[in-house]
């Protein structure tokens, strides 16, 4: 192979949404857990990264394959780019395929991360209680529960055990990266 296309970094600038509708730009990929808010910080479920990148005709040629490495990824990745879902990546390396999907010019690529619980509920123990507790454990359902009514603290969670206190350290989460687009070139031997 005399020569193949440098890849593209995909490094700064992505565009950030999470469910609650709060949407938010990333310059740098770096851990929810190093953000400011406490919405983002705190934050367990899945979010969504959006980046436009351009392909060139170059990396196009019959020869050549496109693959998205996303680099370090906690915990779970899908990969759609310009509407095409490429699948879920559940462990590393976190690379897939994006041949298929990938067109000359403008391209869309979302990454949907989900992370783990744990943030979540160390977020939570730094709210006030809206529940008794018997050492670690629920001793009762609360009245706002039960009742059906409206949830009297910020609180997201109501576990039955306490597992995680508000000092405890925080899982690294979201796209950590880098994220590059690998192009590769097939020759027949």
């Amino acid at each position: 192979v005399n020569s193949v296309p440098e890849p593209i970094e995909l490094n700064r600038t992505w565009q950030l949404q999470f469910p609650n509708n709060d949407e938010t730009n990333f310059d740098e990929l770096i851990s929810w857990t190093e953000s400011a808010d406490d919405n983002i910080r705190y934050f367990s479920g899945t979010a969504t990264y959006t980046k436009e990148f351009t392909v060139s005709k170059d990396m196009l040629k019959d020869e050549t394959s496109l693959e998205i490495d996303l680099g370090s990824v906690k915990e779970i990745a899908e990969v759609i780019v310009n509407g095409q879902n490429l699948g879920v990546l559940w462990k590393a390396p976190f690379r897939i395929n994006m041949d298929k999907a990938v067109k000359e010019g403008i391209n869309t690529m979302e990454v949907r991360i989900t992370n783990l619980w744990p943030n979540r509920l160390i977020g939570d123990e730094r709210l006030p209680l809206d529940y008794k507790r018997k050492g670690n454990n629920i001793s009762e359902w609360p009245n706002w529960l039960l009742n059906e009514t409206e949830r009297p603290t910020q609180r997201t969670t109501l576990p039955a055990f306490k597992h995680w206190a508000k000092d405890a350290d925080l899982l690294p989460s979201g796209l950590l990266g880098p994220v590059r687009i690998e192009v590769f070139k097939t020759i027949e031997l």
